[in-house]
């Protein structure tokens, strides 16, 4: 006797909603410049800091404002400046660019999707399909995003680049209010 496995339908949502996992940004929607307008952009990146308290961890997200002597800068969402001594950092990710990972994980479950039409060969290409999808969907959705356990010094250097104010916080900083970047 034959029987029928219903559990296709079920696989390929859990298959899409594990690739979209990979491709998702703390910056909010519309925030990130296209690859192509990061040199023009005259926005920092967007960054999520998290930084020792007291009593455990808290999470700071914002614009990339800059350095100061041993002090990072971000401007939050609402507008509110915060200074973080790099010594309380215990992990930074900049996210520079938004990035194709959306376009790949639909890209992966379509293909996964049209192997049906495969017949019997689906055994064959859904696993390739699934496989080299996901991969390529991780590498998409890491594309201009950079992470750093226990951050030093050289590692903000490094990024400075992609601080509103990359040659560092200018002396009459605080004088004039900063705006957050306009987004959708």
């Amino acid at each position: 006797m034959f029987v029928r496995n219903n559990n296709g339908p079920i696989f390929l949502f859990l298959l899409l909603c594990g690739l979209t996992g990979c491709v998702s940004s703390s910056a909010p929607s519309g925030w990130l410049p296209p690859v192509e307008s990061v040199p023009t952009d005259v926005y920092g990146g967007w960054l999520k800091v998290e930084k020792r308290e007291f009593k455990g961890y808290s999470m700071a997200l914002g614009e990339f404002i800059g350095l100061r002597d041993s002090a990072v800068f971000l401007l939050t969402e609402k507008g509110y400046l915060k200074m973080i001594p790099m010594k309380d950092v215990r992990n930074a990710t900049l996210f520079i660019h938004e990035n194709n990972g959306g376009k790949a994980a639909l890209t992966t479950f379509l293909g996964t999707v049209s192997t049906i039409s495969n017949g019997f060969y689906l055994l064959i290409t859904a696993p390739i399909w699934i496989i080299s999808g996901t991969i390529l969907t991780v590498q998409a959705s890491n594309k201009g995003n950079y992470y750093q356990a226990e951050p030093d010094f050289a590692w903000w250097d490094s990024f400075k680049l992609y601080a509103r104010f990359p040659q560092g916080i200018p002396e009459n900083f605080g004088q004039t209010p900063l705006k957050p970047k306009p987004h959708e």
